[in-house]
């Protein structure tokens, strides 16, 4: 976590050192989660956005995605998962594109977590975690295709995407009982492996952070501050690209 804070520092020092214009962006989610099994669950994530505050020349844009997911606990401490994320954008210029994302990856959880017994449902069969303080690394591997209205080329990238995700309870035991306060952080990184210069690289870097509250085991609800930076084409160097608050709403079954 140390190296996490100290990493996070100099992105953010090296980004305030380079002239941006940064834009201002409005998200939503809402997340439809199946526990199917102790170990096996389907979710389904509708992700509206919207780029509402601009500068001189700059877009406006709105886009909705929509990703299914596919999860499995193969140990207490580590899930697989498959999901592909459609998403559709429409700009003020008449641009509109369509975009398809499949990525298959990991999550590591540090800290452990209880699986429940087998042959429950609902509530009996979430994964709950071991402490007050809830640490992850998500890792995935991503396909993109993006098609335009327009006579664009169309766009194909392969890229690594790597996550830290913290979460800690404030007035409960754990971030899983219902009435949880909590707070929730994380940091991702992007880095394309398929482009003839710069493979490999930290192109876009993504923190998060916020509050939570989870009323039971059905509804959670969650408010965070988005910061993004990318690397410019010209300098090479990362800079603030833009700013959301994201609103959440996440019902279980």
């Amino acid at each position: 976590m140390k190296a996490f804070v100290i990493s996070f520092a100099c992105v953010m020092g090296w980004c305030a050192s380079a002239a941006a214009q940064a834009t201002g962006q409005a998200w939503g989610n809402v997340t439809l989660d199946w526990l199917t099994t102790n170990r096996l669950s389907y979710e389904v994530d509708i992700e509206p956005k919207a780029q509402v505050f601009v500068h001189t020349g700059q877009t406006r844009w709105g886009d909705v995605d929509v990703t299914p997911h596919a999860e499995y606990a193969l140990t207490s401490w580590i899930d697989v998962l498959g999901e592909v994320d459609v998403a559709y954008q429409a700009q003020s210029d008449e641009t509109n594109s369509m975009t398809m994302m499949p990525r298959l990856g990991a999550q590591l959880h540090i800290l452990h977590r209880l699986l429940q017994g087998a042959g429950g449902h609902g509530a009996t069969n979430e994964k709950l975690p071991r402490r007050r303080a809830v640490v992850s690394t998500l890792l995935r591997l991503e396909h993109e295709d993006t098609f335009y209205s327009t006579d664009a080329a169309a766009k194909s990238l392969w890229q690594l995407r790597d996550r830290l995700e913290f979460a800690y309870s404030l007035n409960r035991a754990k971030t899983t009982d219902d009435g949880a306060i909590y707070v929730m952080s994380d940091g991702e990184l992007f880095m394309p492996i398929d482009q003839p210069a710069g493979g490999g690289t930290v192109s876009e870097v993504r923190m998060r952070g916020g509050v939570g509250y989870r009323e039971s085991f059905g509804w959670r609800y969650e408010a965070l501050y988005i910061w993004n930076g990318e690397r410019t084409p010209h300098t090479g160097a990362m800079a603030v690209s833009s700013h959301a608050i994201d609103v959440r709403i996440r019902r279980e079954f």
